[in-house]
């Protein structure tokens, strides 16, 4: 009895550092891409509607779906120590690794927009007009 509560507790505290580690993903993107609220309350909703269905499933395998408030407590523990240990690292090395990644992919489709109008320029000067 005590190890399926065991194995219960030790699922949802590894739950909840996977759906806290995947929040960190979203808050990256936040981060390096603008986004409207709309956008953002529908990110948070669906992440939520995520959450509780991985929770309760857990819940479910583990313990025939009867609810234990320590599976709970351990889910957002795990959330907790994924912050404490990683999340504010990831997060911060995550959304400027995306942010110069975004630069230089930006540098880059200038530059090749350049090219293209100076080849349409050319082939303007060439071709017969109408």
């Amino acid at each position: 009895m005590i190890r399926e509560e065991l194995e219960l507790m030790a699922a949802a505290f590894f739950n909840g550092a996977v759906m806290w580690g995947i929040y960190d993903i979203i808050r990256i993107k936040r981060r390096v891409f603008t986004t409207g609220i709309i956008l953002s309350v529908a990110e948070d909703i669906i992440y939520s509607i995520i959450l509780a269905f991985t929770i309760f499933r857990i819940i479910y395998i583990y313990n025939s779906g009867y609810v234990r408030i320590f599976a709970l407590v351990a889910t957002y523990m795990g959330m907790g120590m994924f912050e404490i240990f990683a999340g504010k690292f990831i997060v911060e090395y995550g959304s400027r690794l995306l942010n110069i990644i975004r630069i230089n992919i930006m540098k880059v489709l200038k530059r090749l927009i350049k090219s293209i109008r100076k080849v349409i320029k050319l082939l303007r000067r060439f071709l017969p007009q109408r």
